[in-house]
């Protein structure tokens, strides 16, 4: 290790945990560890950690100016580094390469570098395609196939489907939504149905336990912390903030519907994610979101496998760990109008916190219908934009590259304050 890496490596452990969104839970140790061992060994991914946290104004520099040459150093200095790697295709093929340009893209894209976010990510989806397309993130060195699914639902991923491709995740998406909403309903008619039957004891053989599990989740959603964590704020949300709502109000979802029958795991799900919620402050962590209290999708997503890892592995907890399935959602809803996206939203939390089906919001059939059309709409609308632009600059991995180390300019615009601390 060289002498500035090994202080980089000590620079880095000064910053607390809640970087990492990493502050509680059995699975803090998990991802705080693996990342540190990935930038212990990797230096791509030690620089640009480095770099967003300079970027979030966590400077290890005496003056913003001294902070932004340091950024900038660090930038061309960590795309040297990639340019060297990207020569060897078995290299760019590894898990490390692959979270780096993962990283690469997130950070560009944070400072408000959007064309050369985008060449990253347009490389991105050409080494996911090496590994099988998106679901292939499963295969990849754990925890950081989970890290690059957290960058992936903030930025996005372009050209994720074809014509056909998208097709046949439409049907896909509407019977998930009916399935999560009809088992929803059931869980909240049933435990209805008990409280008027009084003192029939004849009913609790048959309705005790949803009931119970009901109650156990009412009461884990109660909580101060978690209950203000599933809430979303009021008034237009932006792209990023949909992004995050969507994906973490659906992946909740999904692991609740996906052990209803193991009560065992879904216990442990309700009580890790509220010990997460509640013992979490930070709002400065590297792989940001948006809500107040859990720090990452990258934490709820690892509740939802440590979980499932309680019960023996089956069809039902498989579906804990489809992450893939959650990002393909978030793609989906952002080709539909924000209209629509605000009535799945509120459907997908009145399914986690209602006690009665007067509070429930359901999905007709025909908003279903809207819903379905509008994104087909919006993507035969992109196709047709995208035939207009030259095909210069899609050249894939190389091609960006190429175009970063020669654009060396850094960008620091007002959407881009990553949370400074104060």
């Amino acid at each position: 290790m060289t002498i500035q890496k090994q202080t980089d490596l000590e620079n880095l452990f000064l910053v607390p945990n809640e970087i990492f969104g990493t502050t509680s839970s059995p699975l803090s140790a998990t991802i705080s560890g693996g990342a540190y061992e990935g930038m212990a060994t990797n230096e791509i991914q030690l620089m640009w950690c480095l770099i967003a946290m300079e970027s979030q104004g966590i400077s290890f520099q005496p003056t913003d100016a001294d902070r932004r040459m340091s950024i900038l150093s660090r930038r061309n200095y960590v795309y040297n580094l990639m340019r060297e790697q990207l020569s060897d295709e078995n290299t760019a093929r590894l898990t490390p390469f692959v979270l780096s340009v993962s990283l690469a893209a997130y950070i560009e894209n944070r400072l408000g570098n959007y064309e050369h976010a985008r060449y990253h990510t347009r490389a991105l989806k050409k080494l996911l395609d090496l590994w099988g397309g998106i679901k292939g993130i499963r295969d990849l060195q754990y925890p950081f196939g989970l890290m690059v699914f957290n960058i992936l639902i903030e930025i996005g991923l372009p050209e994720l489907y074809s014509y056909q491709g998208l097709l046949r995740k439409l049907p896909q998406l509407r019977l998930k939504l009916r399935e999560l909403q009809a088992w929803n309903y059931n869980l909240v008619s049933t435990s209805s149905l008990k409280k008027t039957r009084g003192t029939d004891k004849s009913y609790l053989g048959t309705i005790l336990r949803p009931s119970d599990y009901l109650t156990r989740r009412l009461q884990a959603f109660d909580k101060p912390a978690l209950k203000e964590y599933i809430s979303y704020p009021e008034g237009p949300l932006t792209q990023g903030q949909y992004r995050f709502y969507l994906c973490m109000l659906y992946a909740t979802n999904n692991a609740l519907w996906a052990l209803r029958e193991k009560h065992t795991a879904g216990e442990i799900y309700l009580d890790s994610l509220v010990d997460a919620t509640e013992m979490s402050e930070s709002k400065g962590f590297i792989l940001q979101c948006f809500g107040e209290k859990l720090p990452s999708l990258l934490m709820l997503l690892m509740i939802g496998h440590y979980a499932a890892s309680s019960e023996k592995r089956d069809q039902a907890t498989e579906a804990v760990f489809a992450d893939e399935e959650a990002f393909e959602f978030v793609e989906l809803m952002m080709l539909a109008s924000t209209e629509s996206r605000d009535v799945v939203l509120k459907a997908l939390r009145s399914w986690l916190t209602s006690a009665a089906v007067t509070e429930l919001t359901c999905l007709s059939s025909g908003k279903l219908d809207i819903v379905i059309e509008e994104i087909e709409d919006k993507w035969l609308e992109r196709q047709n934009a995208e035939k207009l632009v030259p095909s210069e600059g899609r050249g894939g991995i190389t091609v960006s590259m190429s175009h970063i180390s020669t654009s060396p300019s850094l960008q620091f615009t007002d959407k881009t304050t990553w949370g400074t601390r104060k």
